[in-house]
């Protein structure tokens, strides 16, 4: 009887931990592929895929899980990359609203990358006499490296 209670607790624990697990793999295989090159249809296969991954394990995981903040940041930051990108291909939309977010929230822009990116940012809105929302969507726009830069330092770290 001992036996089969100490297998089903390792059962039942290996069962919770698979979702994080699948999210992490699927997060840091987003970092290899951004880091090794990829094309517009394989890389936003991936994104939705690993979409799936992550929303499932917030779902599941405490929300003191330390990895919790992490994941969901890094994902955000990979599905404006990919929303970018398709603006970028369509050649419309704006992606000033992907800059306010930035903007509006720590998690997102508190990466070197992003922090240099703003700081250049504020000085060519003010010049311009816009708003550094538009400046940061437009640069976002043009180049999604800052963004996979950021993903993958919030995914150092994470076991």
């Amino acid at each position: 009887m001992k036996r089969i209670l100490t297998t089903l607790i390792f059962a039942s624990t290996l069962l919770a931990q698979a979702p994080a697990t699948d999210a992490l793999d699927a997060l840091k295989g987003l970092k290899s592929v951004t880091e090794a090159g990829v094309n517009f249809r394989d890389y936003s296969s991936r994104v939705l895929d690993a979409k799936v991954k992550v929303d499932k394990y917030l779902a599941d995981a405490p929300k003191d899980d330390p990895a919790r903040p992490q994941a969901e940041t890094a994902m955000r930051l990979y599905v404006m990359a990919m929303q970018t990108w398709a603006m970028k291909i369509q050649r419309k939309g704006t992606a000033t609203p992907i800059g306010e977010e930035i903007l509006a929230s720590p998690e997102l822009s508190s990466c070197p990358a992003m922090q240099s990116l703003i700081t250049v940012v504020m000085k060519e809105a003010e010049k311009a006499k816009d708003t550094p929302a538009r400046y940061l969507g437009y640069h976002l726009f043009t180049s999604q490296g800052v963004l996979w830069k950021c993903a993958a330092e919030k995914l150092e770290g994470l076991k």
